[in-house]
């Protein structure tokens, strides 16, 4: 009996030691399993278990539009004949959410970098849907995949609701190779998919992609670029028995199946900075020519084909943009900004030339870090000078909401 008091006294101690030494640790911190990378800048984080930083970011959106719309432009659906007519629409509503990841590792070769982009939207009516607004693989100066096409340069400082000023803004499956040669001076050469680029309703299957090449310089007083095009039209009309007018195999003359010819675009622009205005504001000026290939003018076109039908001969359209910007940063929370744009588009023997004026203004209030406040005007003239064409003007507002993050 002494020795099992003895034994329950010495497991007592034992318990009361062990329960005193738990009472005097500290809480065991939890692991640090992310870890910043800051060699790309803010935002990035390395990708647990290897080299690659990863930064995840997107913004929500509101858009709220409403005008009135009688110039014959078709605008995507969005406003139409406006209140003018009883199917037509006077307001139109998107909510978008868009998500980006960007994925950075450094290898001997240079920086190996892969970027997507992914847009919802839910419009009136029910429309909208996902989008593949970005996916593609940057190594070194190859660039590989969906992104913006390389002959693009300004596309505009305000927001345009509807119409948009002339500028080539396209998202194409592209495969480019960009060279730097310092101080600022790079050139690329890119081949792209000449789908997004066409113009009209007869066109036939794909066959040649557009070749595209830019030059570029971009240093502290702003950047500066010229840029080229080849796009190939490509006929997908038949010659009917006995007709002369339906395209067919030869350039000039047609031979019963389908036609083929090519176009070209030339362009350049330049932005430059104008501090005195506040830091961050810019002018931007940029024009471009087109035969044959007339996306690469703007891709807000409200009337036009890449080709027409003179005779027995396929014969391109030729035509011109000019367009400018002026963004103002009044303060870090406050900006301003005015675009305007000219295009003439001028079908091949044909009296029907088309002119084509757009102007926008927007305003945009930071209330407080990533949430952005954006009011927008947007004005346009169509003018067909065929007989019973279109002369007509559109006006449209918006009104948005941006969370950034």
């Amino acid at each position: 009996m002494k020795k099992i008091a003895i034994f329950a006294a010495a497991m007592m101690a034992a318990s009361a030691a062990s329960a005193a030494d738990l009472a005097s640790k500290k809480p065991v911190e939890a692991a640090d399993y992310v870890k910043i990378c800051d060699a790309y800048g803010a935002g990035f984080f390395y990708i647990p278990g290897g080299e690659t930083c990863l930064k995840i970011g997107g913004y929500v959106r509101y858009d709220l539009l409403f005008g009135v719309h009688n110039d014959g432009h078709a605008s995507g659906g969005r406003i139409g004949a406006g209140w003018a007519a009883r199917g037509g629409n006077g307001t139109f509503t998107r909510a978008r959410a868009q998500v980006n990841f960007d994925a950075r590792t450094n290898t001997e070769a240079g920086l190996l970098r892969s970027y997507i982009n992914l847009q919802f939207n839910g419009d009136s009516a029910g429309t909208g849907g996902l989008t593949v607004d970005r996916a593609f693989i940057q190594w070194g100066g190859l660039t590989a995949g969906r992104t913006a096409s390389m002959f693009d340069f300004w596309t505009g400082n305000a927001m345009e609701p509807i119409f948009g000023t002339a500028s080539s803004d396209y998202t194409t499956n592209l495969l480019a190779y960009t060279a730097a040669f310092g101080n600022g001076v790079s050139a690329t050469l890119s081949v792209e998919d000449g789908t997004f680029r066409r113009v009209g309703g007869t066109y036939g299957g794909h066959k040649l992609p557009d070749l595209v090449a830019n030059v570029n310089v971009t240093q502290a007083w702003g950047s500066a670029q010229v840029m080229g095009a080849v796009h190939q039209i490509y006929n997908g009309n038949t010659r009917a028995a006995g007709a002369d007018n339906i395209l067919g195999t030869a350039d000039d003359v047609f031979t019963g199946g389908t036609g083929s010819k090519a176009g070209w675009a030339v362009g350049a622009g330049a932005t430059v900075n104008v501090p005195f205005l506040g830091a961050g504001s810019s002018l931007s000026l940029q024009a471009a020519y087109a035969n044959g290939a007339i996306a690469y003018l703007s891709d807000n076109i409200a009337s036009g084909a890449d080709y027409s039908v003179v005779g027995t001969a396929i014969k391109a359209t030729t035509g011109y943009s000019i367009a400018g910007g002026l963004n103002i940063v009044l303060n870090p929370k406050l900006s301003l900004a005015f675009d305007g744009s000219y295009m003439s588009i001028d079908p091949a023997g044909a009296s029907n030339t088309v002119t084509q004026w757009d102007l926008a203004a927007s305003a945009s209030y930071e209330a407080t870090p990533g949430l952005t406040f954006t009011l927008g005007l947007d004005y346009e003239n169509v003018k067909d000078k065929a007989v019973g064409g279109v002369d007509g003007n559109a006006l449209a507002g918006s009104f948005r909401i941006q969370r950034t993050f």
